[in-house]
């Protein structure tokens, strides 16, 4: 007779696996969402009217961004810096927020190509991040029900061997 096969328990932990990857794929899409549309919009506006140098570029407090709280919290911790330029008045007695919203901000011609592509609003959006949970939600909510079907269809088919 021979001995019964026994599956090890990471295998029945696929459906673990599947939830967490699941909510991987929520974080990695709603993190791409808010830097296209949230972020990407300072950035599109930047480039849609030109300010492509200190000579042109408005202070944050005459753009629409001004009281965008999470424009000025990617300002503050560095997120544009890759792709904007800055030019602060030099004034010792201005408070963090108000040095914020009196900067100059622009977007020279050499990165203009690299900010649309970094912000660019192609690609990802809110039907697309709503669509993506959906289908992993039911991809992920099967694997509860069909994963333990096929590792028990297969216990049984090594066993019967």
């Amino acid at each position: 007779m021979n001995p019964e096969f026994i599956f090890p328990e990471f295998v029945k932990s696929i459906d673990t696996i599947a939830w967490c990857m699941f909510g991987g794929v929520i974080i990695g899409a709603g993190i791409s969402v808010y830097f296209k549309e949230v972020l990407g919009a300072f950035v599109r506006f930047l480039i849609k009217n030109g300010y492509n140098s200190i000579e042109n570029a408005p202070r944050l407090e005459e753009t629409k961004f001004a009281k965008n709280f999470f424009v000025k919290r990617a300002i503050r911790k560095g997120t544009y810096k890759r792709v904007m330029k800055t030019e602060a008045p030099d004034d010792d007695k201005l408070t963090e927020k108000e040095l914020i919203l009196k900067t100059k901000y622009y977007i020279p011609e050499d990165l203009v190509f690299q900010a649309e592509n970094v912000f660019s609003k192609k690609g990802t959006n809110w039907f697309a991040l709503i669509l993506t949970v959906l289908l992993f939600f039911i991809v992920a909510a099967l694997s509860l029900f069909v994963v333990p079907d096929l590792i028990q269809m297969l216990n049984n088919f090594i066993n019967g061997l």
